[in-house]
């Protein structure tokens, strides 16, 4: 069976519909603050509909353009080695920051502050 062109080029355009933020954060399962935040910050292409005043009153993603900005999040894969490398750096900076801090001062100035809230809750 063949299906005419006429028939498939329309069922393509209505895929590609119109989402209203709540729509959009149920197909792209991300919540409508995160979707504003993107539109703001990082150039979600939206389109922003006006009421009679002027005030925006609906703002609306087209699919395939939310579709086509999501790529440039695609992650190109676990790099494990990174991970583990990482994971060492940020290990070996913690040891050393550990090594530079004075030994008593934070548990002196603990104890001290239990001392004092001892001393307010008797009176």
């Amino acid at each position: 069976m063949q299906i005419p062109d006429k028939l498939i080029q329309t069922g393509v355009a209505l895929n590609d519909r119109f989402f209203d933020l709540k729509g959009l954060a149920v197909y792209s399962c991300m919540g409508v603050s995160s979707l504003r935040y993107h539109i703001k910050e990082n150039g979600l292409p939206c389109y922003s509909v006006r009421g009679e005043r002027g005030q925006v009153s609906k703002i609306l993603v087209k699919l395939s353009e939310f579709d086509r900005w999501m790529e440039r999040w695609r992650d190109g894969g676990i790099d494990i080695n990174q991970i583990v490398d990482d994971v060492l750096q940020d290990l070996q900076s913690d040891k050393q920051s550990v090594s530079h801090r004075p030994q008593n001062g934070s548990r002196t100035r603990t104890v001290r502050k239990q001392s004092q809230l001892g001393a307010v809750e008797a009176h």
